[in-house]
């Protein structure tokens, strides 16, 4: 699933206590979503910190939080003056239920599983607050609701349904306490929404929603989500859809024939649900189980006033029993499909085969696993099918770029910024097609505006500081690598870099002394000792350099430049026969000797 990118590709960067502040500064999960969760990332810096990237500790972090939200809907349950064995009921229908697999299971929807807990506690201290008027339920429940702002979004809605409970539940309706929270609640918003704009002010909408669209979303979301809560059937649009209507019209019909135990709290119940799907349905369209995580605690306050006399006892307990246990046998069934993300993708094609979203989550799902052709082929398929769908454009782009099919790369690239400029990251990718294809102008314009939108995306001034130096622009690249050190002193490629352009501007002293930042002469840095060396040959400090180009032999055996380098070195200290050796060696490696220096250093 997305665990690779969200928290494995991060981990080096997610477990350093060193980086929590810009955890609320920008989107550190995520390159293209711009979403502002912080306190997410800052849980998995928690958990990073007690087992690293072993997959087992965030699993079992996101089980025992599953319990405490089991543990809330039973609370919120008696708060709302359901009896102590029906709230059990629910509260165990909901432990078990097959929808919640998926947010439980799924270690990137912890989220969704952390929201549910802010959710569920800041409610029950708001009605705490509403009951008792106590100042301490008051500051508890700002506290809670402001830490679900920071984990999901889709907590917005939630003020909304305080109101309507204040206004179905409450004794004594004060317009004080009425003005106090709506100005919190007011304020709180205003501020995330602040800083949420610094993470998204380059984020557009991705497709535009007519009103033809938005009912058709809710639509889905609606009578889909209500009725995989009810019967969790997965399958073809058509058959969620079909099915949410029945299950709907099956419950009216069931509280027309048995009256509800209380009217409000049926009406309340309906509206949290439907009112948590919202969002979700409009913006993201199609079906999600994870949204029902926090939605189905609605449709529990709903079934907890529902009166059925007319079956006795023992065959209610029966029925509620065999339940209970069918929704916990298919869950067991559910879990292997998340075993990995290329097994979901098929799972959820199998199941939603008529549905773009599925192919488009199977072509993801083959980028990530290196299977690069087989991804265009699914995306040629989205794109076909909705022509405005930027992010399938996008990850084809990055898929052509891996098979190396630049022109092509580039072409989806410019579709994504014809038709969504704003889109996060696109100018950064057609800059770095445009570096493979040689056109470094392009490249340097496309990188300039990626920076523009994102000051302190390292990698883009590294990938301009590239195109810079084939325009021989050598100064500005230099540049960039001194500004990618002051964003980040200890990062040991920005120096590596800057030292190789000093190079080439005949700067030796500072290219020796970046070069020195660098602590291993391995990977990436395989080179060191030989730069290094380069740089003392330009200080004429012959030995030194000699003996790094010698450590660069022992690291690159093969290394013809470090031949026929140190055969300088042996030629400037007067060792004739080193000399000889060394540029005899470097010739039989391929290195291309003039004849002015072999007849030099050899005919001599």
């Amino acid at each position: 699933m997305d665990d690779q990118w969200i928290i494995v590709e991060k981990l080096s960067y997610i477990s350093n206590p060193g980086n929590f502040r810009s955890f609320f500064l920008k989107d550190v999960l995520s390159d293209t979503a711009g979403y502002y969760r912080p306190l997410r990332t800052i849980v998995y810096m928690l958990i990073a910190q007690v087992g690293g990237g072993n997959p087992f500790f965030y699993h079992l972090f996101n089980i025992l939080l599953h319990g405490i939200t089991v543990l809330l809907v039973f609370h919120l349950l008696r708060k709302l003056n359901t009896n102590t064995g029906p709230a059990f009921i629910l509260s165990l229908i909901y432990a078990v239920h097959p929808v919640n697999v998926s947010s439980v299971a799924w270690i990137p929807a912890m989220n969704d599983v952390m929201l549910a807990v802010f959710v569920f506690s800041s409610f029950i201290t708001y009605i705490n607050l509403v009951r008792t008027g106590k100042w301490y339920w008051y500051a508890l429940h700002l506290i809670l609701f402001i830490a679900g702002l920071l984990t999901k979004e889709t907590i917005v809605i939630l003020p909304v349904i305080f109101l309507i409970y204040y206004l179905l539940f409450s004794e004594r309706r004060r317009i004080a306490h009425l003005v106090l929270m709506a100005g919190s609640w007011l304020v709180i918003l205003a501020v995330w929404f602040v800083l949420r704009q610094q993470v998204r002010s380059d984020i557009t909408a991705i497709e535009s929603l007519t009103v033809l669209k938005v009912f058709k979303n809710l639509a889905l979301g609606w009578a889909g989500s209500y009725g995989r809560m009810i019967v969790p059937l997965y399958g073809r649009r058509m058959i969620s859809l079909t099915a949410g209507a029945l299950m709907i019209l099956l419950t009216v019909l069931l509280f027309l024939r048995f009256r509800p135990g209380d009217n409000k709290k049926v009406l309340f119940g309906a509206v949290w649900f439907f009112s948590f799907l919202v969002v979700p349905s409009v913006f993201k369209g199609g079906l999600s189980d994870t949204w029902l995580y926090t939605a189905a605690a609605g449709g529990l306050m709903v079934f907890s006033e529902l009166r059925i006399n007319v079956v006795p006892r023992v065959m209610a307990v029966i029925m509620i029993t065999l339940i209970v246990l069918g929704y916990a046998v298919y869950s067991v069934i559910r879990l292997p499909v998340y075993r990995d993300e290329l097994t979901f993708a098929d799972f959820y094609l199998s199941e939603h085969p008529d549905e773009t979203v599925s192919h488009y989550i199977r072509a993801i799902a083959l980028g990530k696993k290196g299977y690069y052709s087989e991804a265009v082929i699914e995306l040629d398929g989205v794109v076909r099918d909705r022509p405005s769908y930027m992010n399938a454009y996008y990850n084809r782009g990055l898929d052509h770029m891996k098979l190396k099919e630049y022109r092509r790369a580039e072409q989806d690239f410019s579709t994504v910024i014809g038709q969504a400029p704003g889109f996060p990251n696109v100018f950064y990718e057609r800059g770095t097609t445009y570096l493979h294809l040689n056109v470094y102008d392009s490249a340097v314009n496309d990188l300039t505006e990626a920076i523009r939108r994102r000051p302190r995306y390292l990698q883009g001034y590294f990938s301009r500081s590239a195109a810079l130096v084939r325009l021989k622009r050598y100064r500005e690249a230099i540049a960039d690598m001194t500004t990618v050190i002051l964003l980040d002193p200890g990062n040991e490629r920005a120096y590596y870099q800057r030292g190789l352009k000093y190079i080439i501007t005949g700067e030796y002293a500072k290219a020796l002394s970046d070069f020195s930042k660098v602590k291993t002469a391995a990977g990436e840095y395989n080179d060191l000792y030989f730069f290094m060396g380069t740089a003392l040959y330009g200080l004429k400090k012959y030995d030194d350099a000699l003996a790094h180009f010698r450590k660069a032999l022992e690291v690159k055996p093969g290394d013809a430049r470090a031949c026929y380098y140190a055969a300088l070195c042996c030629e400037a200290a007067g060792d004739r026969t080193g000399a000889s050796d060394y540029m005899t060696k470097a010739r039989a490696k391929g290195f291309k000797v003039s004849q002015e220096v072999w007849k030099r250093i050899i005919n001599r």
